[in-house]
C-alpha cells in the first residue's frame, strides 16, 4: 500500500547543485551552512547539513525506505523498467548517460526476482481466478481458442507459450510456459502445452464444448483421441485454412 501511494506521486529531476543551494543557511541561527550528500544508494540519497556556528545539524532524505530498508524510488524505477518491457540494460545505461543517479543492473535483477516478478504472478493468478467465475457464473461449455508462440523462429525454440483464449469473453484463459529440454523436441511444445490447460481447465470443473485451433497434425490427432469422445468439438482457425488454400494454389502455379 506504500509503495502504492509513493508510486501516485509526481517525481522531478533535480540537478545537484540546485538541491544543495537549498541547505546554505541554518535554520536556527541563520548563518551560513553547507549541505553533504550522503549514503547515495541507486536513486535515494541522504544529504547532511550541519552548522558551524551554532551546531545545529540535521539530515534530509529525497524518499522513503520501504521493506527491508530498501528505497522506495528503487524498487518503483525497477518495475516501471520491467512491467513497460523495456530493456533493463539499455534503460539504466541511458540513465547514466544522462548523468541521473540511478539502479545498477545487478539491483533492477534482484528486484526483479523477489518482487516484481512475484507481483507479476500473483495479479495474474487473481485475474484468473475471477475469469473463471465469472464463466463458471455464465455456464455452458467454454468455446477455446489455442495457439502456440516460440521464442524462436524455426525448430530450435527453447520454449514455447501456449495461450488459451475464451472466445465468449475475449479473455486469457489460461497460458502454459513448455521448455524444449520437457518433450521429445520444439516442436512438441503446442501440444504438451495444450495437454497442461486441458488439465487445469479439468481441475477447475470445466467443459469444454469448442476449440480451435490451427492445423498441427499432434494436435489434430490428440483431441480427436481424446477430447471428441467428451463432446468437444474441434475447428481449425480459418486464417490457417486459407494459407493453406493460397500456398497450395501458388505451388500448383
Amino acid at each position: 500500500m506504500f509503495t502504492s501511494f509513493i508510486s501516485a506521486v509526481d517525481k522531478f529531476i533535480v540537478c545537484q547543485r540546485q538541491l544543495l543551494s537549498l541547505f546554505t543557511v541554518c535554520p536556527a541561527c541563520c548563518g551560513e551552512t553547507q549541505g553533504r550528500i550522503m549514503h547515495p544508494e541507486g536513486t535515494f540519497i541522504k544529504v547532511k547539513q550541519a552548522c558551524g556556528t551554532c551546531g545545529y545539524e540535521r539530515y534530509w532524505q529525497n524518499q522513503e525506505k520501504v521493506h527491508r530498508n530498501m528505497p522506495a524510488c528503487n524498487l518503483l524505477l525497477s518495475g516501471a523498467i520491467h512491467f513497460s518491457g523495456c530493456m533493463a540494460t539499455q534503460t539504466i545505461r541511458m540513465l547514466k548517460l544522462f548523468g541521473l543517479q540511478c539502479i545498477s543492473p545487478g539491483s533492477f535483477f534482484r528486484h526483479q526476482r523477489y518482487y516484481t516478478i512475484p507481483t507479476i504472478v500473483q495479479a495474474w493468478r487473481n485475474e484468473q481466478s475471477g475469469i473463471i467465475r465469472e464463466l463458471k457464473e455464465t455456464g455452458g461449455g467454454l468455446i477455446l481458442s489455442g495457439d502456440c508462440r516460440s521464442d524462436s523462429p524455426g525448430h530450435c525454440a527453447k520454449y514455447g507459450s501456449y495461450s488459451l483464449i475464451e472466445d465468449r469473453i475475449n479473455k486469457v484463459l489460461d497460458v502454459q510456459l513448455v521448455q524444449s529440454s520437457e518433450v521429445p523436441s520444439s516442436s512438441w511444445c503446442e501440444l504438451e502445452g495444450l495437454k497442461r490447460s486441458m488439465q487445469f481447465l479439468m481441475d477447475q470443473d470445466m467443459q469444454v464444448s469448442a476449440l480451435i485451433t490451427d492445423r498441427n497434425r499432434q494436435v489434430a490427432k490428440w483431441v480427436r483421441e481424446k477430447m471428441c469422445s467428451e463432446g468437444t468439438k474441434h475447428f481449425f482457425d480459418v486464417w490457417h485454412i486459407g494459407k493453406s488454400m493460397y500456398c497450395d494454389a501458388g505451388s500448383s502455379i
